[in-house]
């Protein structure tokens, strides 16, 4: 059974070499229990600072390809998934999901 969880404030961040900027919203899918959303809660502040490293390594090229969102979704996934890792031994996020996404 899949369950959701969506993080409950928008990210912003700069485009390299860019005076552009992405702002978005990320959800999260987990086949796992509920251990995973509370692992997530827990380490928010540590997965939104990875998730914004992520964000801001984004270039107007990378803009242009048709598969930039689900490249940038599976980055962020890994990058989530390797931040529980070192905290709590376990990741499961499965999927990473974009409920809203801004670039300007």
């Amino acid at each position: 059974e899949n369950h959701y969880l969506e993080l409950e404030r928008d990210m912003l961040a700069n485009m390299t070499n860019s005076r552009k900027v992405i702002q978005l919203q990320l959800g999260i899918m987990t086949h796992y229990d509920e251990r995973v959303f509370k692992n997530v809660k827990k380490h928010e502040i540590a997965l939104r600072s990875a998730a914004l490293d992520v964000i801001r390594q984004a270039t107007e090229a990378d803009l242009s390809k048709a598969t930039f969102r689900k490249d940038l979704a599976e980055k962020i996934r890994t990058e989530l998934n390797a931040v529980l890792e070192k905290w709590e031994d376990f990741g499961g996020i499965e999927e990473v999901y974009f409920t809203s996404f801004v670039v300007q």
